[in-house]
């Protein structure tokens, strides 16, 4: 990645190209991220954005683009912030008669301490709080075997207090998987 100088347009606004996305056409380009007007806020939050795109490219390869969610992360380091909220999708309901509704609770827990698992640079805020703990506690209840619970959720979950209860026998397996960081980052990382 070559370097340049965090120089302001006409307006005041520094802005950076960084990595690729996939246009309407199919095509590749840059994305270009407002870094704000401050030179050394900019700097700052260009750090961040290399190190988010360069994790980005070590899991997926050096062609890759941003997808929808990193982009979106991007985005949110660009403008200065400091979480990234996770949203709680609707997903399409194979109900009769319901069109539309919430991804399952667990499903959500899980895609917070995924993202959480996969960035630990970055802190992620389930956007409903109430749906991340109840997934909490159903994936809880469905992994009797303290050993799987480090399947499903992320140290750094506990350690920005998303996981209000934990049993004990999970603050035990937490204690593990915290000293082997490394075995949690293997079993998120998805290829």
């Amino acid at each position: 990645m070559r370097e340049t100088s965090l120089k302001p347009d006409k307006n005041g606004v520094i802005w950076r190209n960084l990595g690729w996305k996939k246009t309407r056409t199919g095509q590749r380009s840059q994305h270009k991220f407002n870094l704000g007007t401050s030179r050394k806020e900019a700097q700052a939050r260009l750090v961040l954005l290399k190190r988010l795109w360069q994790s980005i490219q070590e899991r997926e390869g050096q062609d890759t683009s941003w997808s929808e969610f990193t982009l979106k992360i991007g985005t949110v380091i660009a403008s200065g912030k400091t979480e990234v909220v996770v949203e709680h999708r609707k997903t399409k309901s194979y109900v009769r008669g319901v069109e539309w509704c919430y991804v399952d609770d667990a499903t959500y827990a899980s895609a917070v301490n995924d993202a959480q698992t996969k960035y630990l640079f970055i802190k992620f805020v389930p956007e409903s709080p109430e749906a991340y703990q109840r997934g909490v506690e159903k994936l809880a209840s469905l992994y009797l075997d303290v050993g799987d619970v480090e399947s499903w959720i992320g140290v750094a979950a506990v350690r920005h207090r998303f996981v209000e209860q934990m049993y004990h026998r999970h603050l035990e397996t937490f204690r593990v998987i915290e000293s082997e960081c490394s075995i949690v980052e293997r079993l998120f990382d998805v290829s």
